[in-house]
């Protein structure tokens, strides 16, 4: 059996337009849900997935109501039944705490960094090596791409080489 759901944009724009006759919150296996009735259709308020959004406890249900600025409803707890407790997660949990060390180890190295640059043990390093590293393999990179387009098309010749600066005309021999 499905059933009619009803998103949460949508039922603001209902309640907007006064379209809504009366909302309860019903209780259930494992929540509660918010049931709205807007003419003789009675919905169902929907989570972000499309299906009908539970709420693990009733304030939380209530919560969202009146912050959709309804103040009156009626709650329905005759079906209620409270859900399992959540199992544990063993895996999400060593992920997390691998994680959390990760982040001490982290934290604890900057701080050793910052205190030794501080107190000037460690050099604060230029980027400079790596500027002019770069542009070397650039110009060679460009380089090899001349000499390719030589070799496959000798016509372009001079259009090539009056591309290249002066300064780094040196490379093509």
């Amino acid at each position: 059996m499905t059933v009619a759901v009803v998103k949460l944009a949508t039922l603001r724009e209902l309640i907007d337009a006064k379209s809504v006759r009366t909302v309860s919150i019903v209780g259930g296996k494992g929540g509660w849900a918010v049931s709205v009735r807007v003419g003789q259709a009675e919905r169902v308020l929907a989570g972000k997935d499309g299906a009908p959004r539970r709420f693990a406890r009733l304030d939380t249900a209530a919560r969202q109501l009146l912050d959709l600025g309804l103040v009156s409803f009626e709650v329905h707890g005759a079906y209620y039944e409270q859900a399992p407790a959540r199992s544990a997660r063993p895996d999400r949990s060593a992920a997390m705490k691998a994680a959390h060390s990760y982040g001490v180890w982290l934290k604890r190295e900057v701080e050793e960094t910052q205190a030794g640059v501080a107190r000037g043990d460690m050099p604060v390093l230029s980027d400079l090596p790596f500027r002019i590293a770069y542009e070397v393999t650039r110009t060679r990179v460009r380089v090899l791409r001349i000499k390719h387009t030589l070799q496959m098309r000798p016509e372009r010749l001079t259009f090539r080489l009056a591309m290249v600066p002066a300064d780094r005309a040196m490379w093509l021999d």
